[in-house]
């Protein structure tokens, strides 16, 4: 069965196709996950400011003054855009005796890098780190690629294995669903362009 979901949760990872999006994973120097989108316009020629614009108001308006986001470096003139940010607060199922509770189950801290050029647009999501939760085998600093979360205790081993994947899996839709905030906004700015 770990098997099986691991290998779902691959397959969603790295070919998320919806529209023009296609979200690869990879592994960095460090051997942590990384995930990209690069975003085609259809508009080949709409220019890298454009899309620089469009890009900014989309992490404006998704993430507004909250304060589990923040941008800490753009550059019109370099077509680049890098933020931090957090998701939201994931879901633990808790076995009990009694049945199944809902628990926080923490969030992932991740940086993103947009980089914005004629007619596209590449995003990267980075240093994906699990932080927090309600029990304290949550230890922070587990990578998102990892197959079980290498800082948690082994105390609930069997209940990690099974929600694990399942903590994860609600992250990449928050991340699935950024990148589709981002290709609306660059598609919303070809159509500005016409009657």
């Amino acid at each position: 069965m770990k098997n099986i979901t691991i290998l779902v949760l691959s397959l969603l990872i790295s070919m998320y196709v919806k529209g023009q999006v296609v979200i690869d994973s990879t592994r960095d120097s460090n051997n942590k996950m990384v995930l990209s989108s690069i975003i085609q316009s259809k508009e080949p020629t709409l220019s890298k400011d454009k899309i620089y614009e469009s890009v900014k108001m989309a992490i404006v308006k998704r993430f507004g003054n909250s304060k589990n986001a923040s941008i800490y470096y753009e550059s019109k003139e370099e077509g680049v855009i890098n933020f931090k940010a957090q998701t939201k607060k994931l879901i633990y199922v808790n076995s009990t005796l009694i049945g199944k509770e809902n628990r926080n189950g923490g969030h992932f801290n991740y940086d993103c890098k947009v980089l914005c050029k004629a007619g596209k647009s590449k995003i990267i999501i980075s240093d994906i780190t699990h932080e927090g939760g309600q029990y304290i085998m949550m230890r922070k600093g587990s990578d998102f690629g990892d197959s079980f979360p290498s800082k948690w205790g082994t105390l609930a081993k069997k209940q990690t294995i099974e929600q694990w994947p399942l903590i994860k899996e609600q992250a990449f839709e928050e991340f699935k669903s950024i990148v589709q905030d981002l290709l609306q906004s660059i598609l919303s700015k070809e159509k500005e362009g016409e009657f």
